[in-house]
């Protein structure tokens, strides 16, 4: 199981997340995460995430909610016309 420290997401306001404290998330909605965020932060977010997202497994980025589909999807989108 991945855990979301490993993320290194905690506290970062620049990105408009919210979290506090060194969380021990199984159960977060990254699909939910991302696609809030605005244009411009979804693009530096996965940017910053993009070792750890690439790290996981079908598996892994389901138990975040997220699909490698929807995160290529997420990159095209991200990455412009």
């Amino acid at each position: 199981m991945r855990f979301l420290y490993e993320a290194e997401l905690l506290d970062q306001p620049d990105l408009g997340i919210p979290l506090v404290g060194r969380l021990l998330a199984h159960d977060l909605d990254l699909d939910g995460v991302i696609t809030d965020l605005p244009p411009d932060k979804r693009k530096e977010f996965l940017r910053l995430h993009k070792t750890f997202l690439d790290s996981l497994s079908k598996r892994e980025l389901a138990n975040f909610k997220l699909s490698s589909e929807k995160l290529a999807r997420f990159r095209r989108e991200a990455s412009g016309p």
